[in-house]
């Protein structure tokens, strides 16, 4: 039996992976703004309810920023969804050590101490 690969689709709005096992996962096309459509489907994957949290504009906490670095979002794509969520964390010591602990880059961790000012 031929060996079949999963083909994923954006069309108005929706990830669709069509293959063996057949998914529709929502992703709102504002999304598409802040991160490429293979984010949306690794999102819609393993971690849907983080994809509704950001396409509900909801603020995200620190363990969501430890997902979205867990599952290999680029800085530029993690502080893209923290615009867009205005999310807000406060930073002391402790949380930074924290990051920079779970492999958060350095870029993100200035950037959101730099919201805190």
């Amino acid at each position: 039996m031929k060996k079949q690969w999963p083909l994923l689709l954006i069309f108005l709005g929706f990830v669709v992976s069509c293959g063996p096992t057949t998914r529709i996962a929502q992703a709102p096309s504002v999304l598409r703004q802040v991160m490429g459509p293979d984010d949306c489907s690794l999102l819609a994957e393993h971690q849907p309810s983080l994809l509704r949290k950001i396409g509900n504009h909801e603020s995200l906490e620190l363990k969501d920023l430890f997902v979205l670095n867990e599952l290999g979002f680029s800085p530029k794509v993690m502080i893209n969804i923290i615009d867009f969520t205005h999310t807000k964390i406060s930073m002391d010591a402790r949380i930074v050590v924290q990051m920079q602990e779970e492999g958060i880059s350095f870029q993100v961790i200035t950037y959101l101490i730099g919201l805190c000012e």
